[in-house]
């Protein structure tokens, strides 16, 4: 079992009971992992999904955001399991690593033209669905 410290909204959660970290295990620290890979830009080793490097851009009339934003996802997902595979995970329940993407859907938000919406359902090896989303303004 692997534990870390419980991020919310960027800062390390304390307990108000003890003034000491959170921490975190099993799913809560895959949904963890997860917001994190979703919400950088991708780094040497595939992890980042990118987003970020889109926020800026022109509106997308021709529908290519939504594309490169389900392949970046997806690449950055393998990316995961690839690190799993190489050893980085081996004291992780199989409840805290990625199997697969059940499901994945982008799409720019209705009546705005910048604005798009993710949902990403994650299988665990252990067969727990993580689902993240969030929108972003490209």
């Amino acid at each position: 079992m692997s534990s870390t410290l419980m991020i919310k909204n960027g800062d390390v959660v304390v307990s108000s009971a003890t003034g000491r970290p959170v921490t975190i295990s099993g799913l809560p620290l895959l949904k963890q992992h997860l917001t994190e890979m979703l919400s950088i830009n991708t780094l040497p080793n595939g992890f980042g999904a990118g987003i970020p490097s889109l926020v800026g851009l022109v509106p997308d009339n021709s529908g290519v955001v939504p594309l490169v934003v389900d392949q970046n996802i997806r690449s950055s997902v393998n990316a995961m399991i690839q690190l799993q595979n190489n050893g980085v995970t081996d004291n992780y329940l199989d409840t805290e690593k990625v199997s697969s993407v059940a499901a994945l859907q982008v799409a720019q938000v209705s009546g705005v033209p910048t604005d798009y919406a993710y949902k990403l359902d994650i299988a665990s090896v252990a067969g727990a669905t993580v689902t993240r989303s969030g929108t972003f303004g490209a």
